[in-house]
């Protein structure tokens, strides 16, 4: 039983969701910031929270490829945080694009929280600067 135990702890890490910040491309004076999934297992869910500086404006979120024939629900109404979700009745893509948040100014932007199936994802870079050049 307790080698059991231990491979089953030692498998959920190895069968992990990692969520991750892609390059940050500016586009007519707007911040595009990609957040990627990368699973090891199916999924149908997940939801995540995101918190921004007061020297960055939301200026809205594209959602991604994985998002194809699901439900996708934005909430931007708290200042400085965004939260979003994704339901799908299928499994959605093991790999790609969740959604591309836009943005102004310059600041921080930090993933506060993100569950895939109700399990919280690995991290693999949890805030990126936004800049001005």
């Amino acid at each position: 039983m307790k080698y059991f135990l231990t491979l089953l702890i030692i498998s959920g890490f190895l069968l992990a969701y990692e969520i991750d910040f892609a390059e940050a491309k500016k586009v007519n004076g707007i911040y595009e910031l990609p957040i990627k999934i990368k699973a090891e297992e199916d999924y149908v869910a997940l939801q995540f929270k995101i918190k921004y500086d007061q020297g960055l404006k939301f200026e809205g979120l594209e959602w991604g490829d994985i998002t194809k024939g699901s439900l996708n629900a934005l909430n931007d109404k708290i200042p400085n945080e965004i939260r979003g979700a994704i339901a799908s009745a299928t499994p959605l893509p093991r790999e790609g694009t969740i959604c591309t948040l836009k943005f102004s100014g310059s600041g921080e932007v930090k993933i506060e929280e993100f569950l895939i199936n109700d399990k919280s994802a690995k991290l693999l870079k949890e805030k990126v600067v936004l800049k001005k050049k």
